[in-house]
């Protein structure tokens, strides 16, 4: 097949920076309403946490009405900055849901505008805090999607090491 055949161009703009992490763990880039009803039909997820929301695009509230109505009470939205780890508290409360659902095998997706800093950054805290991976397998997983913001990077190796930024 062609490499710019538009089947190739549709499913790499539809599934931009989706990624299977860890157990029933997603991470992906923000959806719009078409990809984020597919993604929806195909996974089936229990849970969705959005890390960029401040539901000023149509997007944001499609989204927020749409997994509010399929997924009930496993929707969380959060405001993170893209260049690091300014909500400590809000981290760790995902984190920590994030580990819930996990042992329970709640499929969840986790994102971000692009999927790459805040998501990658998110993921790679709990990753470290819960040992599900080492910072080697992080930085290698998330080489995939592009390495994170240095903040983001910086509160990862935090968590590696037991300090926080």
């Amino acid at each position: 097949m062609n490499p710019y055949s538009p089947v190739k161009w549709l499913m790499a703009r539809l599934w931009r920076n989706f990624g299977h992490v860890y157990g029933p763990v997603y991470r992906s880039g923000q959806m719009g309403p078409l990809r984020l009803t597919i993604t929806y039909l195909l996974l089936r997820p229990k849970a969705m946490i959005a890390l960029n929301q401040d539901e000023s695009s149509y997007k944001e509230r499609f989204e927020k009405w749409f997994m509010t109505r399929m997924v009930g009470v496993g929707y969380a939205s959060y405001n993170f900055s893209a260049d690091g780890n300014t909500d400590p508290k809000a981290t760790n409360e995902v984190i920590t849901s994030l580990e819930s659902w996990n042992k329970l095998g709640i499929k969840c997706i986790v994102h971000c505008a692009g999927g790459r800093d805040r998501t990658g950054g998110v993921l790679g805290m709990w990753l470290m805090r819960y040992e599900h991976a080492n910072l080697k397998a992080w930085l290698e997983q998330s080489a995939i999607h592009r390495i994170p913001a240095q903040g983001w990077i910086e509160a990862v190796i935090g968590e590696c090491i037991g300090w926080t930024p």
